[in-house]
């Protein structure tokens, strides 16, 4: 069926009839329409002259022979419209019927199109994703190890020009963060060589202060806590130790060099208590000079 078949169902064509009766059967719904015209311009001669009629002026026989007049134009043009409209409608329902009939044939061929169309659809997606696959397992294969992780949204998505200024992108990026986390770990190894020395040297004086004290003789304690002459610091230190004093009831020695040895020890054992509020090593220093002396 080509369109000039379609055409031709629905009486468009451009073909000339080839007989009187065919022209007449395409025009003959004009000529009633032209025929209904014609009757309407009858009418409007007829009828608006009637509007000025008087009983006075026409009289009541006139004015009933012109009603009656009227009624009889009015059942005959309502008499043509209903058998123009049941042409009208028979030729609806004709053409209803021929496009019906062509739409029967076209629906399976518009649906077996579309199905041509899904499965194309499919198969493009199909290929996409395997395009995609391989797109990314290449530029996978060749991202280089010093870029980091490898972005694989960003493979499967970018153009080649974009992929390529990605990667410089990532390699930078990746550089900086190596080398601040170089920079930190540096840092964190200094603090701990920094750390494990402090340790070592507040451990060998400990253990220096506790060999010293085992060479010690114990003494009597003296009557009074002795003040040395140190910082303010090991001030504070020998008040604290003046409040804690309990001597025993015995005389007081002079102070001898057994005497202030035991002085010291005592000022050292509260400086090693207090080393961490206070300058201690500077006050051991003073604290053994005064002993000395």
């Amino acid at each position: 069926m080509t369109m000039n078949d379609i055409a031709e169902a629905f009486g468009e064509t451009d073909e000339q009839p080839e007989n009187d009766q065919a022209l007449a059967a395409v025009s003959d719904r004009e000529q009633q329409l032209t025929q209904l015209h014609v009757t309407k311009f009858n009418v409007i001669q007829q009828a608006r002259p009637m509007l000025k009629m008087t009983l006075s002026g026409n009289g009541i026989q006139q004015i009933v022979a012109n009603r009656k007049a009227v009624v009889k134009m009015r059942t005959s043009v309502d008499k043509r419209r209903k058998e123009i409209n049941a042409e009208a409608r028979a030729w609806i329902e004709k053409v209803n019927g021929v496009a019906a009939e062509i739409l029967a044939e076209l629906a399976p061929a518009e649906a077996h199109l579309k199905g041509l169309e899904a499965e194309h659809e499919q198969m493009k997606l199909k290929a996409e994703v395997a395009e995609r696959a391989e797109r990314i397992a290449l530029r996978r294969a060749t991202w280089p190890a010093d870029a980091g992780e490898f972005p694989e949204a960003e493979a499967g998505s970018m153009d080649a020009i974009s992929w390529a200024g990605h990667t410089m992108v990532r390699i930078q990026q990746e550089r900086r963060r190596l080398e601040e986390q170089r920079e930190h770990e540096a840092l964190k190894a200094e603090l701990e060589e920094y750390r494990r020395k402090q340790a070592e040297i507040d451990r060998g004086f400990a253990e220096r202060l506790q060999a010293k004290a085992a060479e010690l003789k114990p003494v009597e304690p003296v009557t009074e806590p002795v003040v040395l002459p140190v910082s303010e610091g090991v001030g504070r230190i020998a008040d604290e130790l003046r409040e804690t004093w309990t001597p025993e009831p015995t005389a007081a020695p002079e102070r001898d060099a057994a005497t202030r040895l035991a002085d010291l020890i005592h000022s050292l054992r509260a400086l090693v208590r207090m080393r961490g509020e206070v300058d201690w090593r500077g006050q051991i220093n003073e604290a053994i000079l005064d002993a000395q002396s």
